[in-house]
């Protein structure tokens, strides 16, 4: 009997060995697997402490409405910040950071004192203010999350100033450590990781999705994919719009918070988009790239400035092309002639990124030169930009 139990145990110790042997295989592979896809990256590995678990969950409505009722300075701030008054709004926030010791209420006016001052163009000052708050341990996870999020926002508004924005974005614990010297776009990616460490926020998710676009795009063109993989660039992909309409509904229950939703519906416009192209499959649950613009459209009419819309028109014309090429040249040429028949686009930051584009900072110059070829009277309104015959 004791021989028979001795053996029994050797065998339940090797069916053990063996079983703890299968997990750890498979939790290798799955890691791999990860590991090849970038969403466990060089970040998420080293930079996971980064995250302050003691940052607060403060409801982002409760603040804001308490300031507007009780604090008149900030109040008229944001009637000021909403209406384009971004001197005189800096003005009454740093007013109304004297009538209040609630920090909660002096971290929520800070991030609006660097956003007038990103509007008024002082960018570098925004960004390390923004830095400030990220690293301010009271700042909710909404906040710090906003805040490295606009910071990424400046590169792609301002590419005009892209040498300047990037060498500050990048200065500086932990955010040098995101910089890869000889490619912005992962770099760039890695920062709205960053931001959705925080919270994911829509517009971050977006980002990150478009970069796995990108990164899924270029295996295919190259054929150097497998169904695996290619499998994880959906399911990744799929998650992430998901994430951001669950974002988006979460922000129109929040008041002052809703003026971002136009922003992350276009670049949901734009994953889509480009999920039609390589997976026309994966997009069933979220509507075509027809129904997604259309919906922003719908938002950005809500906008108190009817031109505000002007990278949506630029970006459903370039989706448009990418999916149907020159089959839709008319609904392309519909929607881009806003963009030089109204001259009020002039004054949008669309056309300071048409302008700049000519030399190809944000790597979409091609796309412009081919809407041109489909949109004659587009192409002389790149050549009234500075563009030259020679860029055609």
């Amino acid at each position: 009997m004791v021989i028979v139990a001795s053996k029994t145990r050797q065998h339940s110790m090797k069916f053990l060995y063996f079983l703890l042997a299968v997990i750890t295989l498979l939790v290798a592979g799955l890691l791999g697997a990860y590991m090849f896809l970038g969403e466990i990256t060089f970040f998420s590995l080293i930079h996971t402490g980064l995250r302050s678990p003691q940052a607060p969950f403060v409801p982002e409505a409760t603040t804001y409405d308490t300031l507007v009722k009780a604090n008149t300075e900030f109040a008229s701030g944001m009637r000021k910040l909403n209406s384009g008054e971004f001197a005189a709004a800096q003005a009454d926030f740093s007013n109304a950071l004297q009538l209040t010791d609630d920090e909660q209420q002096r971290l929520q006016i800070a991030y609006k004192i660097a956003i007038a001052k990103r509007e008024m163009g002082d960018h570098v000052a925004a960004i390390r203010e923004l830095k400030d708050l990220v690293a301010h341990p009271e700042s909710s996870v909404y906040m710090k999350a906003y805040a490295v999020e606009n910071i990424g926002q400046l590169y792609y508004t301002y590419p005009d100033k892209a040498d300047l924005l990037t060498k500050e974005i990048f200065s500086g614990a932990p955010y040098s450590a995101f910089l890869v010297s000889d490619d912005l776009r992962q770099s760039y990616a890695n920062l709205f990781e960053y931001a959705a460490s925080f919270y994911p926020t829509g517009y971050a998710e977006m980002r990150n999705a478009e970069y796995k676009l990108s990164l899924w795009d270029t295996a295919e063109r190259r054929n150097t994919i497998t169904d695996t993989v290619r499998t994880g660039y959906r399911d990744l992909v799929v998650q992430k719009l998901r994430n951001a309409d669950a974002d988006i509904q979460r922000i129109q229950q929040i008041p002052n918070t809703k003026d971002g939703i136009a922003e992350i519906m276009m670049r949901r416009a734009m994953v889509i988009g480009k999920l039609q192209k390589l997976d026309p499959s994966a997009v069933v649950e979220f509507g075509s790239l027809d129904t997604a613009f259309q919906s922003a459209f719908a938002v950005y009419a809500l906008k108190s400035r009817p031109t505000a819309d002007g990278f949506l028109r630029f970006n459903y014309a370039y989706m448009l092309y990418l999916n149907f090429g020159t089959e839709r040249a008319a609904d392309i040429r519909n929607v881009l002639a806003p963009l030089y028949q109204d001259s009020a686009y002039l004054n949008e930051k669309v056309t300071g990124y048409l302008r700049t584009e000519r030399k190809n900072v944000l790597q979409t110059k091609s796309v412009l030169v081919a809407l041109a070829n489909i949109d004659p009277d587009f192409k002389t309104h790149l050549l009234s930009l500075d563009w030259q015959q020679s860029d055609f």
